[in-house]
């Protein structure tokens, strides 16, 4: 027979979140041990192993420094954990019904937390916040 598994909704979105370590360690670096913290975030982009297979070669970025830059943005600018991984899924522009649906929280949420974002990075547009995510540097 099938069987069914039946899980709460709280459960999933908090299997979502970044863990206690992941923002600990983010929260242990400082401006300068971020340049060079790119082997620690190894255990961070676990989930994205093999999806940039370039990243090996000399002229590609090292694989997780465009996600380090956003993490230390969003320690910067005081951005909730949830605005974080919002945030994180925006500088990579993915559209609202798809964080939504990734995240597991209705439209309007992101919507929400969007505006929160925008307003604590004081940007309008996404072109705005590409342009924090680009001339950030700690």
């Amino acid at each position: 027979g099938a069987a069914m598994l039946l899980v709460h909704r709280r459960d999933i979105e908090a299997s979502m979140t970044p863990t206690a370590a992941a923002l600990s360690e983010l929260e242990s670096l400082s401006g300068e041990d971020a340049e060079v913290a790119a082997p620690a975030d190894a255990d961070v982009e676990g989930e994205n192993a093999g999806i940039d297979e370039e990243a090996d070669s000399p002229e590609a970025p090292r694989p997780g420094k465009f996600r380090q830059r956003c993490l230390l943005i969003a320690e910067e600018y005081g951005l909730s954990a949830r605005e974080t991984e919002v945030f994180l899924l925006l500088a990579k522009n993915k559209e609202a019904r798809a964080i939504a649906d990734e995240l597991f929280v209705s439209f309007n949420t992101v919507r929400t937390h969007i505006k929160n974002i925008y307003m604590k990075l004081d940007v309008h547009t996404r072109r705005d916040l590409q342009d924090v995510i680009d001339s950030f540097a700690k």
